[in-house]
């Protein structure tokens, strides 16, 4: 059994987390600029997946997106992570779901979020929950592996 708790940005489960997170992504990228957690950005809401025993299973926040040609009320999905020893089992859907709940919670009337090709799990996710390809946005917009995508609540 598996409850899904709402954070603060410092909750040291969620920090190892993100430490796995930024780990994994390293290796998929050769590098990334990234080295240590640090929070989202202002205003940003951080969930968190816990086993029976407390031990962290996944993670994710949602945060204001504040983008030139953003649609207002606009939300972005960051952080989203499941620990590879709970992978398979259901929590990054599950994990999602309550992310959309919070965003709706939140005022958000659409999210967007980027992703990569090397993030083929994600990708999968993501395309069968129904999420819609866009352009790249922000930092990611000359990366040729970024993947962009939108849904509207």
């Amino acid at each position: 059994m598996t409850t899904t708790l709402e954070v603060s940005a410092d909750d040291p489960r969620l920090l190892a987390l993100q430490v796995a997170l930024l780990a994994e992504m390293n290796a998929l990228y050769d590098g990334t600029d990234e080295t240590a957690p640090k929070p989202v950005a202002d205003g940003a809401r951080y969930l968190l997946v816990v086993d029976d025993d407390g031990r962290a299973l996944a993670c994710g926040a949602i945060a204001p997106l504040h983008w030139p040609g953003a649609p207002a009320s606009t939300g972005e999905v960051k952080r989203v992570y499941v620990d590879p020893s709970a992978r398979g089992l259901g929590l990054g859907r599950s994990l999602m779901v309550s992310l959309l709940d919070l965003a709706r919670r939140s005022g958000h009337d659409r999210l967007w979020l980027e992703t990569g090709e090397p993030q083929e799990g994600a990708v999968a996710l993501y395309e069968r929950t129904g999420w819609q390809r866009i352009p790249s946005y922000g930092q990611y917009a000359h990366d040729p592996r970024t993947r962009c995508y939108e849904l509207v609540l």
